[in-house]
């Protein structure tokens, strides 16, 4: 069983999860793609089982199943991201201030922004070292507001 860490984690950790998903599906659609370029067809080699037009025709459905999959996980990457941020705007209000602020700034900076906390930390004006006590802090913070509503 997860821990509470573990499901917050898992749950802003989707956003990079999904554009992984996404930046894989683009790869891979793109290079389906080029193989159907007429330059990529090779007529110099034995037919074997299937015709170029039986190829072309399964490269171009997968292709299609591809884009469909992107526009999906796209949808599911921006409800993952209001999600988010809704919960984060419970934490900002609960904390308040300055300090809530910041707190939900490197949040979402980190999760949804995927800066790194030095890049995070430049932009704050704040030093790298006060910048992780502050992601700890507010990881804790929204521990508190995950388990209330999940």
């Amino acid at each position: 069983k997860m821990t509470t860490e573990e499901k917050v984690y898992q749950f802003l950790s989707r956003v990079r999860n999904y554009e992984s998903d996404i930046r894989r599906a683009e790869v891979t659609a793109k290079e389906l793609r080029s193989s159907m370029l007429p330059s990529a067809v090779r007529y110099d080699k034995e037919k074997v089982m299937s015709s170029k037009e039986d190829a072309t025709a399964e490269t171009a459905a997968r292709v299609d199943e591809l884009e469909r999959r992107i526009e999906e996980i796209k949808g599911q990457k921006a409800a993952a991201i209001m999600e988010i941020d809704d919960l984060l705007g419970r934490m900002a209000e609960e904390i308040g201030g300055e300090k809530g602020r910041m707190q939900v700034d490197i949040l979402y900076l980190f999760y949804i922004g995927r800066q790194s906390v030095y890049a995070i930390s430049q932009r704050l004006e704040i030093s790298e070292r006060h910048c992780f006590r502050m992601k700890k802090q507010a990881l804790k913070n929204f521990t508190e507001i995950f388990k209330s509503c999940h």
